[in-house]
């Protein structure tokens, strides 16, 4: 699965959200982990290739978001900042 991106009026909109899976979105956009583990060191797990792996294929945005204590309206804003800024 990839992340939809579109422009319009020289913005990039992405088609994150809750349902997406982790490994989707850090296969799509590997720079994103280590900018998240500075956010949040329990996504240093996702560093190992056996947790990635298994972890990573079924674990969706809200699930990490809950299980990180994070707000999953503040990590999407986040990735899609990061994202936008490794754009420009």
């Amino acid at each position: 699965m990839y992340i939809a991106e579109y422009r319009a009026f020289n913005y990039i909109y992405f088609m994150i959200n809750e349902e997406m899976k982790i490994a989707d979105l850090l296969t799509q956009y590997p720079f994103l982990l280590d900018m998240l583990i500075e956010r949040n060191p329990v996504f240093k797990n996702l560093k190992n290739p056996i947790i990635f792996k298994t972890v990573g294929k079924f674990a969706r945005l809200k699930d990490v978001s809950k299980n990180s204590g994070e707000d999953l309206v503040e990590i999407i804003a986040f990735i899609e900042e990061e994202i936008m800024k490794s754009k420009s």
